[in-house]
């Protein structure tokens, strides 16, 4: 991390950071958070801007294990910008992530098991909450094999609890699905 500004306070109730940027090699971020509290299950809320940061496999070792699942099966490899909207109750963690892809590569080990290459558009993810299940919304552009290839996709149960994922016939791994090429 270089050219770090950090603006914020801190006292025995309450972490407010107002407003953190700076640059992450040649990415650069500014972040907000707010946590109530200092106890490990203190509840916090962060909101994040991220320009130009390029995804590597390196990110996949820093994830939590449901979300590195996620990772594994599309193995996204490129530049991004992305928001992210992070919650923690104090006992689960609520991300909301945007990305809109500049130019990145990704396969779907599961579905389509061939690399698409420089693909653009818009990724959201969102985890599961209240009863629905997390959910990664996809709209790209890319090619592959030489042909464009278009990606639109809302997907569901990607992160199930039981890492063994959810039984034949449920969720996305019962469904026939076919790619669409424009």
């Amino acid at each position: 991390l270089t050219d770090v500004v950090v603006v914020g306070r801190a006292d025995s109730q309450k972490l407010t950071i107002e407003q953190m940027g700076g640059r992450c090699g040649s990415a650069t971020f500014s972040l907000a958070v707010n946590r109530t509290g200092w106890a490990a299950n203190a509840p916090l809320a962060l909101v994040a801007k991220v320009t130009g940061y390029t995804l590597t496999e390196q990110l996949q070792t820093t994830l939590p294990e449901s979300q590195a699942r996620i990772w594994q099966r599309f193995r996204p490899l490129g530049a991004v910008d992305a928001d992210l909207r992070l919650t923690f109750d104090g006992a689960n963690w609520k991300p909301l992530l945007t990305a809109k892809c500049r130019g990145i590569s990704l396969t779907d080990k599961e579905k389509f098991p061939y690399l698409v290459e420089q693909t653009t558009g818009d990724v959201i993810y969102r985890a599961a909450d209240k009863g629905s299940p997390d959910q990664l919304k996809l709209d790209l552009t890319g090619v592959g094999g030489g042909r464009p290839i278009k990606i639109v996709a809302d997907l569901t149960h990607l992160a199930p609890e039981d890492p063994s994922g959810p039984a034949i016939g449920e969720g996305v791994a019962g469904e026939r699905w076919t790619p669409a090429t424009p």
